[in-house]
């Protein structure tokens, strides 16, 4: 008679999502979970909603999210509690690290690009990139040896981690990214060409390098441009410098915040996509707007030669060089 296989406690872990790509990634996972009924699956989350199911338990602590001490007390102290109370089997950890000191099977998620990346942050700089791309990321790199399988989202992940943690390359697993879009080859004719920066503002995406390209224009060419950044110019004091030094320079840049889909489909239709950032694990536009047919300038660095593969209509530039990016927009008008 065959045997039957016992059903196993999964345990999924993720007290940091709590919104965009992060809880994109981790509800990617609980629809998963819905699907497998042959196991049982504990999805330990602190502020995020999830229905319940049959085989799905949600553990909520909203907790974890008061100060950082909650949040280590939580990683290395009491999910170790939850792992032993609900005799937990496998994990899965959806945080770029394992939790130590258990016996336990334990997959990584990995989407935080910063330890990996070819952009090596200075102390004196950026001081918490620093600390996070030195000393998370060391924590990180050490944790993954640990692990007996490593999820990612892209090629360039994998031989990163492969390369610099002299990983097994059979433990390490592309999971890309799914988007639910159709093409649409017809372009939106502007009266002026236009050029589209989706971001935050942070530093690490770069939006000074457009910045100084376009200063760098004459007066008969900035009038014959203009380029569109989602950010409001008060969200932090990033954003508050580039809003004053884009009025400052009477520069044809306008601010026009955090947009939806169908606004930034919009943009895509009718826009050169320029992607700067330095520090991507995928940099999602630059897969997005090959569904509009729309041109992209990137930064030639490896996560954005990934994300472009074979897509012809894609121009790099060297990220920290803004003589090297207005020639590549002067190219394309």
């Amino acid at each position: 008679m065959e045997k039957i296989k016992k059903m196993s406690n999964i345990l999924i872990y993720d007290v940091a999502a709590e919104s965009g790509g992060a809880l994109s990634v981790l509800n990617e996972f609980y629809q998963k979970a819905k699907n497998d009924l042959n196991n049982k699956y504990f999805i330990v989350v602190s502020i995020v909603n999830f229905e319940e199911t049959e085989n799905i338990k949600i553990l909520k602590y909203p907790w974890v999210k008061k100060t950082w001490f909650h949040r280590l007390f939580m990683d290395i102290f009491f999910i170790k509690r939850v792992i032993k109370k609900y005799r937990i089997d496998e994990i899965l950890s959806l945080q770029n690290h394992c939790i130590n000191g258990i016996k336990v099977k334990q997959s990584v998620y990995v989407h935080n690009a910063i330890p990996f990346c070819e952009h090596r942050f200075k102390l004196i700089h950026d001081p918490f990139l620093w600390f996070y791309q030195n000393i998370i990321g060391l924590i990180t790199k050490k944790s993954l040896k640990k692990a007996d399988g490593i999820i990612v989202q892209n090629e360039w992940m994998k031989n990163a981690i492969i390369r610099m943690q002299h990983i097994n390359p059979n433990i390490v697993h592309v999971l890309p990214i799914k988007i639910n879009l159709t093409h649409e080859i017809e372009r939106i004719k502007t009266d002026k060409t236009r050029f589209f920066y989706p971001a935050t503002a942070f530093a690490f995406k770069n939006h000074k390098v457009i910045i100084d390209a376009v200063k760098a224009l004459s007066s008969e060419e900035k009038a014959k441009i203009e380029v569109v950044f989602t950010i409001f110019g008060n969200e932090n004091k990033l954003s508050r410098l580039i809003k004053k030094e884009i009025e400052e320079y009477k520069l044809p840049i306008q601010l026009v915040g955090t947009l939806d889909f169908s606004n930034m489909k919009e943009y895509y239709k009718s826009s050169y996509l320029l992607f700067p950032s330095y520090v991507e694990t995928v940099g999602l536009p630059l897969i997005e707007a090959q569904y509009f047919n729309a041109p992209i300038i990137a930064a030639d660095l490896e996560y954005a030669r990934c994300s472009v593969g074979n897509y012809k209509n894609a121009l790099f530039f060297n990220y920290n060089d803004s003589e090297h990016l207005l020639k590549k927009m002067k190219q394309i008008e």
